[in-house]
């Protein structure tokens, strides 16, 4: 049998297992409870974002030395780091039009690419599928007029 210090409460569990209960908790719990606070998972963490400065480095990196294993087979694998280059060059397109979408001016994703509003808005600011084709050579175009700009040269 255990003491119980004077004024401490006691619950009939208790009790009848001669616990002592220290003033200031409420109930005894069973042996087998989980006491919720001590065992609840803690939230997951967000996962850290890589920088994008670093991840670019990684990427440089990567190609560099697919470029140096490429380097030691024969010629025939270089049509696999062209598809690189093409994927790079789909992916650059895809983000330029998203930031502009998602309201970057033209001047501002040129100025980040070294080249003018201009030529950042005559590159990506219709896609391939939206221009019209030229009337008289049948060439896709972005621009005004139902002709092509060497059309309308040589008209």
């Amino acid at each position: 049998m255990t003491v119980t210090a004077p004024g401490a409460p006691r619950t009939a569990q208790a009790a009848e297992i001669g616990e002592y209960i220290p003033s200031g908790m409420a109930a005894a719990q069973p042996q087998d409870a989980v006491n919720e606070p001590f065992t609840r998972r803690p939230a997951k963490r967000p996962k850290r974002e890589k920088d994008i400065i670093e991840y670019a480095a990684m990427m440089r990196r990567l190609i560099r030395a697919y470029g140096r294993r490429l380097e030691l087979e024969d010629a025939e694998r270089l049509g696999v780091l062209m598809s690189l280059q093409d994927e790079l060059a789909e992916t650059i397109n895809h983000v330029a039009r998203k930031l502009h979408e998602d309201g970057f001016s033209w001047g501002e994703i040129g100025r980040q690419l070294g080249i003018t509003r201009q030529a950042a808005y005559q590159r990506w600011g219709k896609r391939q599928d939206d221009y019209e084709p030229c009337l008289i050579c049948g060439t896709p175009f972005a621009g005004p007029g139902p002709l092509c700009p060497d059309c309308k040269a040589g008209a």
